[in-house]
């Protein structure tokens, strides 16, 4: 699985997926649906990435992850 690293802490390629999602307004729900995880699974993603980048919001940690071009 490939990897991408901000700060020193790593990014799954699933995660990467969430927060490209989460970066075009999708909810919860639809990016479940998309994906073929549960909402809970979804949930657990979203904590595990802005804990990683440091962060206590979804749209943060998409500002970042755009600014070090993580995500398009």
């Amino acid at each position: 699985m490939k990897l991408k690293r901000i700060e020193g802490l790593p990014l799954t390629a699933r995660m990467l997926e969430v927060l490209q999602c989460a970066s075009e307004g999708m909810t919860t729900a639809i990016i479940a649906r998309r994906k073929g995880i549960s909402v809970k699974t979804v949930g657990a993603h979203k904590e595990s990435i802005m804990q990683r980048l440091g962060v206590h919001t979804m749209p943060h940690a998409v500002a970042i992850a755009f600014r070090k071009k993580l995500i398009t």
